[in-house]
């Protein structure tokens, strides 16, 4: 039986579920779901099998090794495994688990560009180094602005939960953006409908943009997604889709995936 301890907010809570509802088809055991999850997401819902084993293992961080995991076994995870290597080959089954049953309020036409930005919580400096070492952070506007200005688009969208921030005002004002900020379920099903998008670092850019049917994605590598962050060997949510463009926030240099594995 998996018990899941969901830490976080949103997506941290669906990588959570994700990871357990994996772990559980892998050890053939049921699972305990959200029940704010399954109210948005109904095939979260439990699969409650096994629930009085003794033997108790807990599951904590980021990297696991799943293969040494034995089966019958009472899993409580405590962690926020977020490593593609555990959720690339269930792509296509992740997609049904996480239909949501609200639709996106605005029509996002194909070449517009969408950004998320993520200030609230996180992090900022001006100091284009702090981005390799800290890790947990928002970008600087030099990165949106790299972007916007070699971009083509129609329209500029902005999904952010801090739609006063002086960040966001620069950039409305300077590309006439169009600012969202809902409800964070809201808010994520209408980044998924993109189909040109700039990420922020964290799972709820990370997840919408990897699940929606976006032609292009820019991925910044900032905090403990960058190459040299003391976290890299941890956290790796790289993706190797051709789709994605990954930007160095300390060079400003622009990569793909195969160029970025052995950067």
């Amino acid at each position: 039986m998996i018990k899941i301890i969901y830490q976080g907010r949103l997506c941290n809570n669906l990588i959570q579920w994700l990871f357990g509802k994996i772990l559980s088809l892998q050890l053939n055991t049921g699972y305990i779901s959200n029940e704010q999850l399954t109210k948005w997401f109904p095939n979260t819902k439990n699969n409650i099998i096994n629930e009085n084993l003794s033997n108790i293992i807990e599951l904590t961080g980021h990297k696991i090794d799943i293969e040494n995991i034995l089966p019958n076994q009472h899993i409580i995870l405590k962690g926020f495994y977020q490593r593609y290597e555990y959720y690339k080959n269930y792509k296509n089954e992740i997609k049904e688990w996480l239909k949501c049953n609200i639709e996106p309020k605005y029509k996002i036409e194909k070449n517009d560009i969408v950004l998320h930005i993520r200030r609230g919580d996180s992090v900022m400096n001006n100091d284009l180094n702090y981005y390799s070492i800290k890790g947990h952070c928002a970008c600087p506007l030099s990165y949106w602005e790299n972007i916007l200005d070699n971009e083509i688009y129609n329209k500029v969208w902005i999904i952010t939960e801090s739609p006063n921030d002086k960040l966001v005002s620069i950039l409305k004002n300077k590309y006439d953006a169009k600012i969202i900020s809902d409800s964070p379920i809201e808010d994520w099903v209408l980044l998924k409908s993109a189909n040109k998008i700039i990420m922020s670092w964290g799972t709820f850019s990370w997840l919408s943009s990897w699940l929606s049917d976006a032609e292009k994605i820019y991925f910044p590598l900032i905090g403990d997604w960058h190459p040299n962050s003391p976290r890299s060997k941890e956290i790796n949510l790289w993706t190797d889709e051709e789709r994605y463009i990954y930007y160095d926030m300390k060079t400003r240099k622009y990569l793909t995936y195969k160029s970025l594995i052995n950067y």
